[in-house]
């Protein structure tokens, strides 16, 4: 996994989890992100991954086009829209 990210990918399919840790160790850069798809949203908030989610979002250019695909509207997930909606 580090040696192609580092050799530079087109797609990134990941846990947050993962993905934050693959950013910390320098092994990816998301400054040419065009696209963020983010599956099943209402159940990575379930599972705790909130914090990660956001640290993710952060690292990403703010004129980028987001997905977000959920079941269930919450709270949790409103905020996390609206918050994508302030970042661009």
């Amino acid at each position: 996994q580090e040696n192609a990210l580092k050799s530079g990918v087109d797609i990134v399919v990941a846990t947050p989890g993962r993905l934050v840790e693959h950013i910390r160790l320098g092994n990816l850069s998301l400054s040419n992100v065009k696209h963020f798809v983010l599956d099943e949203a209402d159940r990575m908030v379930d599972m705790g991954f909130i914090n990660e989610i956001k640290g993710v979002i952060a690292n990403i250019p703010a004129k980028r086009q987001y997905l977000m695909f959920t079941a269930n509207v919450e709270e949790d997930i409103r905020a996390l829209c609206t918050g994508l909606r302030n970042h661009s």
